[in-house]
């Protein structure tokens, strides 16, 4: 996916707006079916995403799930993220909501499931 805008929503949560990106693949466009290019389908309440950060400096890999804040009829998914200083579990300085503040921003391509 790619995130589209993002808004601070306090001093410690952001939103980030995420649209899915077209990929070519050895087929040709990969798009699934049912379903705009581009688009992402509605939502039911209680919907996650898992969203994978590659290994940075000094981190491994990480996954999270994030519950899905808002659908628009624009096809956009949006989650809300609170910054954390560690990441709850190992007390990792490197965590998956600093990522997010730190480093992500409009543009940026994220894998999600």
């Amino acid at each position: 996916v790619e995130v589209v805008r993002i808004e601070n929503e306090s001093l410690d949560s952001k939103s980030f707006y995420l649209q899915r990106v077209i990929a070519p693949s050895s087929r040709g466009l990969t798009t699934s079916s049912n379903s705009l290019p581009g688009l992402f389908p509605g939502f039911r309440p209680g919907q996650h995403i898992l969203l994978r950060r590659p290994a940075v400096a000094n981190a491994t890999a990480q996954q999270r799930c994030y519950s899905l804040s808002a659908y628009g009829d624009t096809g956009v998914w949006r989650i809300t993220v609170r910054r954390q200083e560690t990441d709850g579990c190992t007390n990792n300085p490197a965590s998956m909501s600093q990522w997010l503040f730190d480093q992500v921003e409009v543009g940026h391509r994220l894998q999600i499931r």
